[in-house]
């Protein structure tokens, strides 16, 4: 998994391959850690700690609190 960083700007944005993503105004000039989680999907950290889920397909541009179901395993759903 690819993992790169990312400085907020002064309104908690940062730019991800194009996209502003809003990470929140408590992140402002801080720098967050990126993770390719899955194709299109990153998870987002600062320091230790996982703030969150940016999905590239989705039409919101904040984070989401859980990875998408389109990133668990099929086989985890099947019954």
């Amino acid at each position: 998994s690819t993992f790169v960083t990312r400085d907020a700007n002064a309104h908690g944005v940062i730019g991800w391959r194009g996209v502003d993503v809003h990470v929140g105004k408590l992140l402002a000039h801080k720098s967050v850690g990126l993770t390719l989680v899955e194709d299109g999907i990153a998870q987002l950290r600062y320091g230790p700690l996982v703030l969150g889920y940016f999905d590239e397909a989705a039409p919101s541009t904040r984070l989401l609190p859980e990875l998408p179901i389109r990133a668990v395993d099929a086989w985890a759903w099947t019954i």
